[in-house]
């Protein structure tokens, strides 16, 4: 695809020439704190941080001088300047859940205070974006866990660690390839075209590409920001929610040392159990009968089964003869293996405090050719260079490389009646000499098969921040990224996949880079006893690059040189190139006040502007209101002792959707290839024609809840609903076809979801020895579409449906086998007894697309989650819980089923004369597939999964201590140890059972070790 006049236009463009405002941004900050400084003051000017005990800033932190009313509070990063009386005063410094610190100054003028937890009266404080906040003081509807939780189920992805611990996110894993990420969705669907996954965001970074990177033990905390007062702060990027990722950081102190490891191995806790020989030759011989009696018009069950010797091929006779019982799915799986090491340091004075650390992650498949390796670095560091200027750094350079390999399919359909190696062990190729049937493990032959992925990433945050006045401060934030990734394939003449042809290798690499650059500014006081504002204003810019490259040949000289000659391809079979770019402009302000710390209200605004958009649609503003009321603080409730935290909070926004690619707006051209006269000839011809009206996808959202806590926190939680519209949905309307095009992509579409989400939290024993605490989350979603293409008409081609749920499945019912009772009703509709047997939803005597409905939607009607964690004299005992319920699947198992021979088959309680059953139809030899096969494959997907068990126990301090130690903690850890489904389909994965890899995700079992010194 060529996409013409593309670098003109976008260089061009005034769009980016306010880049230049960055800096006059700085300036007018700078300029600003030059005449109101000027005044000498008579007091000493003290500086410093207040943070908790993991090096997070506490915003709102209120910091006394001891025996006056002189006082000030922190701002989001939990710096903080006051002028006080004399080099020898003490500060009181206090925060709601931390117990109280008194600070003797001591003729210091920068301090760096760390305040210790108070279990009476906890409070988190949590990250909304460009700042923190307690969460006492949160009007939007945020969910936070912790680094510790998090890292509690050593999961070789972050992401997968969150199933079932935050309401209102579906965590879905559609693949257990190693290496591979979950799919995310917050709070359901709202678009129907293109991706509804939400934005990540890495300690400020808005991140390209996957994170399966990310090392779990680097994360302090993972905050999910749900509705639109929360996401609207990243305007046209957060229509999807947001997951802010924070890593962890440095603290004052002797320098720590960590090092993590464990050891495990992985299996598939139950495989589709297979035809064995016998088996399949019974089937050989029933579908052989039913060929030979539908020739004929006879009535089921009328000739005797064939013999053994007419129904098998020569081959395979004498390999049954031979007692031959191959399980391919047992030879081509393995035990997978998984290890980690990560070793950390982390420190520092008043002056640099830093948190470095290097991790080493290996995890083999259970496919003998799937792996993925991956080393990380990472090192954030934070300087105090003067009272008022700070500087930090936050960084992370990887590498990983991904065998990948997935031979499900081919091990599943080859008979059993194969010898799969011969007297030398190597790999027979074409056991039966039909060219059908190529034996998969030839891929495994040394050279024959090659399939890696090979990641280089590195990102960062450098950033400095200005302390201008009292409570007024400047950051600049400077993002680089950069990800190199090369695939290199290579299929060598006796792989399956080219079976005795030319070997055939391919390589391409895409390079991508980016850049934000944002400028921020805060201003936070405290006015009078009453009255709080923190206000943060923002500018930033972003431009990113996509370069791709790619080159497929065939007929190589030499297949050792596999993939890194291609030059030497006798053909080249594809050739492809590409360059992405795209640049963003953002301007945001929000404003949080507070009177008398019991009535919140947040205001917050972003002008969002995309070089993707034509002139005049660039730019979208997404504005955002949310009120709390913290009934708590109400002198109602002053005296009693029941409830510990009551708040109501509301908010309405909108926030955005941008999916399109760079220049679709322009249309696009395609290369033809034909020949005149015998000789090659090229051109183009228009592929998609241009729209320079499209704009946002808008979604706009209303949230209510109510946080509550009793019994002095021992039991907490919340309750919220939700309503959210998207409006502009962007969907290809179909032209006629003298237009020269197929359709155009417009803005014709709306959809809307509403839900309701529960989190309850207990502490149900706590003595000096035991602490038993659980954590439950419910959350029921229904989204529905509004219209489609500016009109009321279903889109029955794509499944999509007025009032139904953006996904669903729509396709003709199953109604049993065909009888033998039935044989003149079934011949009515062609059909025979043993075939499937269809509902006949009209009653019209016809099998057609009129007897469709829809079965059930891809999307579940609630989830929830479970934890339990116990503690008990150093012993430590964790479960977690996931559940996925109301939602349908298709199995990719079942989809695959033939049933009539050739290939082996599941073992399936199918249909014969002799075995009226009504679940499977009969096998026909006549029939690659069963007639209306497809609807066999519609799987109830509800489940209930036990995703963790951890049993652990951390030495007591005094032995630590002997060992010169601060802390060892040994543990074993069970990932997928269960699974409850409402199939009885043996084997099956409701998770994966739909996609190209869907074996069953493995069951692992980890041993490790955490050491402190």
């Amino acid at each position: 695809m060529k996409h013409l006049k593309h670098h003109a236009l976008y260089n061009s463009s005034p769009f980016f020439r306010y880049k230049n405002l960055s800096l006059l941004f700085f300036i007018i900050s700078i300029g600003i704190a030059t005449p109101l400084s000027a005044s000498p003051l008579q007091e000493i000017d003290v500086t410093g941080t207040v943070m908790d005990a993991e090096g997070f800033p506490l915003p709102g932190a209120t910091i006394i001088e001891k025996g006056t009313q002189n006082g000030t509070q922190t701002d989001f990063d939990g710096n903080f300047q006051l002028s006080v009386s004399n080099e020898n005063a003490t500060l009181v410094v206090s925060f709601v859940g931390f117990s109280t610190k008194e600070v003797p100054l001591s003729n210091q003028k920068n301090l760096t205070i760390t305040l210790e937890t108070d279990a009476a009266a906890l409070d988190e404080v949590v990250v909304i974006g460009y700042g923190t906040q307690k969460k006492t003081d949160v009007t939007g509807a945020i969910s936070s866990i912790s680094g510790e939780d998090i890292n509690s189920t050593k999961e070789g992805n972050a992401f997968n660690a969150m199933a079932g611990k935050v309401a209102g996110l579906d965590v879905g894993v559609t693949n257990a390839s190693p290496g591979s990420s979950p799919s995310l969705l917050i709070r359901g669907r709202s678009s129907l075209n293109f991706s509804n996954e939400p934005l990540i965001v890495v300690d400020g970074i808005p991140m390209e590409g996957s994170l399966n990177d990310i090392n779990s033990a680097d994360i302090a905390s993972m905050e999910v920001l749900k509705d639109a007062s929360s996401t609207a702060i990243y305007g046209a990027r957060g229509a999807n929610g947001v997951i802010l990722i924070t890593t962890k950081r440095g603290k004052t102190g002797k320098a720590k040392f960590t090092y993590d490891t464990y050891y495990g191995f992985a299996e598939v806790p139950e495989n589709y159990k297979l035809l064995d020989s016998d088996g399949y030759v019974s089937l050989r011989r029933e579908a052989r009968r039913a060929g030979q009696e539908e020739e004929q018009g006879l009535i089921p069950g009328t000739l005797p089964l064939p013999s053994i010797e007419s129904s098998l091929e020569p081959l395979q006779l004498a390999a049954y003869q031979d007692g031959v019982n191959t399980d391919f799915l047992d030879l081509g799986t393995r035990a997978g293996q998984q290890v980690n090491h990560q070793l950390g340091v982390s420190g520092g004075s008043e002056k640099i405090r830093y948190n470095l650390s290097l991790s080493y992650f290996d995890q083999n498949g259970v496919y003998n050719l799937a792996d993925y390796e991956r080393y990380t670095f990472r090192a954030n560091l934070d300087i105090n260079a003067t009272d008022k200027l700070k500087i930090g750094l936050s960084q992370q350079a990887n590498f990983s490389k991904t065998n990948n390999y997935n031979p499900l399919a081919g091990l599943m359909s080859q008979p059993p009646l194969v010898t799969p190696f011969d007297e030398d062990g190597v790999a027979t190729l074409d056991p039966l000499a039909d060219g059908l049937n190529w034996n998969p493990l030839s891929n495994e032959t040394p050279g024959n098969y090659i399939d890696e992925t090979i990641n280089y990433r590195y990102f960062a945050n450098i950033f400095a921040s200005y302390q201008i006045l009292d409570g007024l401060k400047y950051t600049l934030n400077v993002q680089p990224q950069f990800e190199s990734l090369t695939d290199n394939d290579f299929r060598a003449s006796l792989s399956d996949s080219r079976t005795g042809g030319l070997s055939q290798a391919s390589k391409a690499t895409r390079v991508n880079t980016a850049y934000t650059i944002e400028n921020i500014l805060n201003y936070s006081k405290m006015i009078g006893d009453n009255h709080s504002i923190d206000a943060t204003f923002l500018y930033s810019f972003q431009e990113t690059k996509r370069d791709y490259l790619y080159l497929q040949v065939s007929g190589l000289a030499n297949d050792s040189q596999t993939f890194n000659n291609l030059s030497d391809g006798s053909q080249v079979d594809n050739r492809d190139s590409s360059l992405q770019t795209e640049g963003w402009v953002s301007y945001m302000s929000r404003v949080n006040y507070g009177f008398k710390n019991k009535y919140l209200l947040t205001l917050t605004g972003r002008y969002d502007g995309s070089s993707k958009l034509s002139k005049g649609k660039k730019w979208g503003f997404f504005p955002s209101a949310s009120f709390a009321w913290r009934i708590i603080q109400e002198d109602f409730l002053k005296n009693q002792t029941v409830l510990s935290d009551l708040k109501l909070r509301t908010g309405y926004g909108q926030v955005g959707r941008n999916p399109i690619a760079p220049y679709a707006t322009f249309g696009s051209i395609k290369r033809l290839e034909n020949s005149f006269g015998g000789n090659p000839a090229f051109g183009f011809q228009p592929e998609d024609i241009a729209n320079p009206d499209l704009k946002w996808e808008t979604t706009t959202t209303f949230d209510i809840g109510l946080d509550y806590a009793f019994a002095k926190n021992r039991i907490a939680g919340s309750i919220d609903y939700y309503t959210g519209k998207t409006t502009d949905l962007l969907l290809n309307r179909v032209l006629p076809s003298t237009s020269g095009y197929s359709s155009i992509l417009q803005n014709v579409g709306e959809t809307k979801n509403s839900g309701i989400e529960l989190t309850l939290s207990t502490v149900n024993i706590e003595t000096d020895k035991f602490r038993w605490t659980t954590d439950f989350n419910f959350s029921a979603n229904k989204s529905e579409i509004v219209k489609l293409l500016d009109s009321q008409s279903d889109d029955v081609g794509n499944g999509w449906f007025i009032g139904q749920p953006l996904s669903v499945y729509y396709d003709r019912v199953f109604n049993g086998i065909w009888q033998l009772d039935e044989n003149d009703v079934a011949n009515s509709y062609g059909r025979r007894p043993g075939d499937i047997k269809l509902a006949d939803l009209n009653n019209d005597g016809m099998l057609n697309d009129d007897d469709r409905k829809i079965l059930g939607q891809l999307d579940p009607k609630w989830i929830g989650g479970f934890t339990s964690k116990m503690e008990y004299s150093g012993f430590d005992f964790l479960v977690t819980l996931y559940t996925r319920q109301g939602n349908l699947t298709r199995s990719r198992a079942l989809e695959n089923v033939t049933i009539f021979g050739r290939n082996n088959d599941l073992d399936l309680n199918y249909w014969t004369p002799e075995n009226p059953s009504n679940e499977y139809p009969r096998p026909n030899i006549n029939r690659e597939r069963p007639l209306d096969n497809g609807v066999l494959s519609y799987v109830d997907a509800s489940f209930v999964r036990i995703r963790n068990i951890t049993f652990g126990y951390t030495l007591n301090k005094e032995v630590s201590e002997i060992l010169g130690l601060e802390r060892l903690r040994f543990y074993a850890s069970a990932q997928n140890p269960f699974l409850f489904t409402k199939s009885n389909l043996k084997g099956f994965d409701p998770e994966l059972g739909s996609g190209d890899n869907f074996i069953a995700s493995p069951r692992t079992i980890l041993f490790g070790l955490n050491v402190a010194f």
